[in-house]
């Protein structure tokens, strides 16, 4: 890897009557002249010597130097050629003595940008070599507003990916104790300073005999920005790059490690949707952490422990949902709706989804507000093999009819929940489905009756080992070459392209594995084919329209809320009485209903990245809030 060393700084005034005087850079080498580091005229001297030696000695070189110069130093007091001697090549941006502090930002972006080309023109030369900038600053020139100008400029170059290597400060001293030798011979008589008249005629108290630089550095101030910055970034975004950053190379306390590690912890697992387990597990370590530390007597953690109390407050509500048994158990209250909530206020939209989508329906059933048969479970796990239990799957696929739901008018939509619903119903043909009992008087329904009846009929002609393969599994191939068989030309070509349609490369996709998926017989295979050709549309048309004649009233997902209403009128779910807090049955549907309405209008739409363009994540974040903030207060 290439280095290359920068040095940037505010270009201070040179006096006229300036004369050379010592530098230290240990104050403890003051009394002592013979151990002086070297001698200056003026302030960026100093800073600019010591920044040579030093990278002599590490066999490293100054590469640049970049200054702001006024008027003043360039053309009045000499400085700016007073420098050129001790580095001829300093890149300049003239800055106007007498600029206001929002005038002076123009010059900052000056700065910037000559740093900028000069980074530029070292990455060509390196001709693909990695090369790491050091950045090098000497805090002590200009006036007023200057230091917090290149205190801007420091963070603007960390941002661009430079080390701040140094932060130095060079300012003279006067020190009656500090003597040095004259002729070889050190004095050790006191005298008053002189008054000097300064080159503005006002009177300077100093002495050249007791005057010295002293070469302070200041980097770990500077350092303190990132420890801020990371405090900002966990409490605003949950991550802890930059607080780990800033710790890295200290020594520092188990106790600090340890909530270091909790904090990096959380973040990790924050980013990746982690389980619920692992998830609460590690905020409760996080919460461990927090409350049993005491900082260790050294300046950072000193610093660090001024600004937990105000990482704590912003963490108070998730962290809240946890308590901490000892050191190796972790004992937590699992409260699922404060940490949705706090990630969809910290702009963690997908996690918030997901985990809404994922943790609500496990919340529910481990809270007993939810409960169901045995047998009901065991089906429901039977039939689905993309949820790891039950209550996943009615939360989001299963459909069971339920006769008592009032169907006025058969439509595409009615007639496809009942073909959804059939994998727990009987073997009987669907013509027999007590929803044809309930809406078979008009005559469009009895004709939609007569043509699935007819259909049927054609499909029980074709023999089982027309279908199925040697391993008793059904073949594409074979299916396609039996439905030819079939008297109803128009249902033939809708299927026989439906199950072209579906994605080879897509395992669950397949057609086999679309049919093979549960175990089946020629009715459900037949009802099968119908499901699937209703996902082709021609012209915004679907499948079973096109077949059977039935109104299509608009594709949808099926309503949750009805669902669990049907659901809860023939107690495949009920509301068990040992529910450890009381909710009633229009609380669940309304919960159903709006967690099918946002996992199908947000988290799908994210999930498979079909948001359009009139999506703002700044109303889903709003939205999403409220909707917690409601269902915490209602349940």
């Amino acid at each position: 890897m290439i280095t290359k060393n920068i040095l940037v700084f505010f270009m201070s005034d040179k006096k006229k009557d300036a004369t050379s005087h010592p530098f230290f850079d240990d104050p403890a080498m003051v009394k002592n002249p013979e151990q002086k580091y070297g001698e200056s005229t003026q302030t960026n001297e100093t800073a600019l010597k010591y920044l040579k030696s030093e990278l002599r000695k590490k066999g490293e070189k100054l590469d640049a130097v970049f200054s702001f110069v006024t008027k003043k130093c360039k053309e009045e007091n000499n400085a700016w050629d007073w420098l050129k001697k001790f580095y001829p090549d300093i890149k300049e941006v003239a800055f106007k003595q007498d600029a206001s502090a929002s005038e002076s930002l123009s010059y900052l972006a000056k700065m910037m940008n000559e740093i900028n080309l000069y980074v530029e023109e070292e990455k060509k030369e390196a001709c693909g070599q990695s090369v790491e900038f050091k950045v090098h600053v000497d805090f002590t020139g200009g006036f007023r507003h200057a230091s917090m100008l290149m205190v801007s400029l420091v963070r603007m170059l960390k941002f661009a990916n430079m080390k701040i290597e140094k932060v130095l400060y060079s300012k003279m001293e006067l020190d009656r104790n500090y003597k040095p030798s004259r002729n070889g011979n050190d004095s050790n008589n006191s005298k008053p300073p002189k008054v000097v008249n300064d080159s503005n005629g006002k009177n300077d108290l100093h002495s050249e005999d007791e005057t010295y630089f002293l070469l302070e550095d200041a980097t770990e101030i500077m350092n303190m920005y990132t420890l801020i910055g990371g405090a900002e970034e966990f409490v605003n975004y949950g991550s802890a790059n930059l607080i780990s950053k800033y710790f890295e190379n200290q020594n520092i306390s188990p106790k600090m490690q340890d909530i270091l590690n909790a904090m990096n912890d959380f973040a990790e697992k924050l980013k990746i949707c982690t389980n619920q387990e692992a998830m609460f597990q590690s905020l409760a370590k996080l919460r461990h952490g927090f409350e049993t530390y005491e900082a260790a007597n050294t300046t950072h953690e000193q610093f660090f422990n001024c600004l937990l109390p105000i990482i704590k407050e912003h963490y108070k509500e998730i962290l809240d949902a946890c308590t901490y048994k000892d050191g190796n158990n972790c004992n937590y209250r699992k409260d699922v709706f404060s940490l949705i909530y706090w990630a969809a206020d910290k702009g963690y939209l997908q996690q918030a989804l997901t985990y809404y989508t994922e943790w609500v329906p496990e919340f529910l059933v481990e809270n007993k507000w939810i409960g169901a048969p045995n047998g009901f479970k065991t089906f429901c796990k039977k039939l689905d093999n993309n949820h790891n239990e039950w209550y996943n799957y009615i939360f989001t696929a299963y459909n069971q009819w339920n006769p008592a739901l009032k169907i006025t008018k058969l439509t595409n939509n009615a007639l496809y929940q009942v073909l959804n619903s059939r994998q727990y119903q009987s073997d009987d043909v669907i013509v027999n489905h007590p929803l044809f009992g309930c809406i078979c008087d008009s005559e469009a329904n009895l004709q939609c009756k007569k043509k699935l009846e007819s259909l049927y009929e054609d499909f029980k002609k074709i023999k089982k080992e027309e279908w199925v393969n040697n391993s008793q599994k059904i073949d594409k191939v074979k299916v396609i070459n039996a439905l030819k068989t079939f008297s109803d030309k128009k249902f033939v070509e809708i299927v026989v392209e439906a199950i072209k349609n579906k994605k080879e490369k897509n395992v669950k996709n397949t057609f086999e594995e679309f049919c093979n998926k549960q175990y089946f017989n020629s009715v459900k295979l037949f009802e099968k084919l119908l499901l699937m050709a209703n996902e082709n549309q021609n012209n915004g048309v679907r499948g079973l329209t096109k077949i059977l004649g039935v109104p299509d009233d608009g594709a949808k997902g099926i309503d949750r809320g009805e669902m669990f209403e049907s659901l809860l009128a023939i107690n495949c779910i009920t509301i068990p009485k040992t529910a450890k807090q009381n909710i009633s049955k229009k609380q669940l549907i309304e919960l159903a209903k709006r967690y099918g309405e946002y996992k199908n209008k947000y988290r799908n739409t994210i999930a498979h990245a079909s948001a359009s363009d009139d999506f703002k994540a700044s109303v889903l974040r709003e939205e999403m809030k409220d909707l917690v903030r409601d269902l915490r207060n209602k349940i």
